[in-house]
């Protein structure tokens, strides 16, 4: 009845607040994503490819929107990628050295695009310092020099630049 895209429904008779998000699919729906590129200052590193990177990033969080776990994000993005002729790669496992020798594989779920900017997505509250530390982590080890942790928890996408010396 009013056109609205989004509605809620709330119950709060119960120990804890319930709640349904109800899309709306009966108005049609045209609306596009338009970008409008804004480069931040501490992203000088590959200042086109940054661009479209976040680009691809700001529209997987428009047609998503919060809600969602990482993976989800991760998975949209790559498909996003690939839409926009992004080059990347999907890294599941990096390998740990202790001096000189391979000890091991580490879990790294991260997108290497184009070999020079390390992409990484989670769905958190917050970025924390330990999260950042993983990330660079993660950049030396496949000699990155520049990465965009993406945080979809949020309902405004958040990006973290990281830029090793």
């Amino acid at each position: 009845m009013t056109g609205a895209d989004l509605g809620l429904i709330a119950a709060f008779g119960g120990i804890s607040l319930l709640d349904k998000r109800v899309p709306n699919f009966i108005t049609p729906r045209q609306a596009e994503f338009s970008w409008t590129s804004t480069m931040p200052k501490d992203a000088v590193i590959e200042p086109e490819l940054t661009d479209a990177i976040r680009r691809a990033l700001y529209r997987v969080h428009w047609v998503l929107g919060p809600g969602f776990f990482h993976q989800v994000y991760r998975r949209a993005t790559m498909v996003e990628f690939q839409r926009s002729g992004i080059g990347h790669a999907y890294i599941k496992q990096i390998p740990v050295y202790f001096e000189g020798e391979c000890i091991g594989q580490q879990e790294s779920r991260v997108i290497a695009v184009e070999n020079k900017v390390l992409v990484g997505t989670v769905a958190q509250k917050e970025i924390t310092n330990t999260d950042l530390a993983k990330f660079r982590s993660r950049m030396r080890n496949l000699d990155l020099r520049f990465g965009i942790l993406a945080n979809f928890h949020p309902t405004k996408l958040h990006l973290e630049y990281v830029q090793l010396g």
